[in-house]
């Protein structure tokens, strides 16, 4: 998961390892780091990031044919329609406002893995 709030990612840790191996990033540059040492199945990401935002990071991401078909769940605090066309755009698997119910999360990263990557 890709967030630069340390609360945001404890929650999401604590509500995800029950049932998923979970790494945490808060920056976009060492999750791509380390992409390339270790397979993923899927990535909850921010969008409103420092250095990268989580559309430079689905882009750099897709640029990376090994990477190019992780779907990427869009998980943020931007909820405007404008925001919404961009990430149907970008290419994320799905987008979810934050902070939510973790079921929608969980029920949504659920999905996901019953898709091929």
């Amino acid at each position: 998961m890709l967030d630069d709030n340390a609360d945001i990612r404890h929650l999401l840790r604590v509500t995800l390892e029950r049932d998923y191996l979970v790494e945490d990033f808060d920056n976009a540059t060492a999750l791509l780091e380390f992409l390339e040492e270790t397979p993923c199945d899927r990535i909850i990401s921010d969008l409103c990031l420092p250095n990268m935002d989580g559309f430079d990071f689905i882009f750099a991401l897709r640029k990376n044919a090994r990477h190019a078909g992780v779907p990427v769940v869009a998980y943020t605090a931007s909820g405007s329609a404008q925001i919404r066309e961009r990430v149907s755009a970008a290419g994320f698997a799905a987008y979810l406002e934050k902070p939510g119910p973790m079921k929608q999360l969980l029920f949504v990263i659920a999905q996901q893995l019953e898709r091929p990557a």
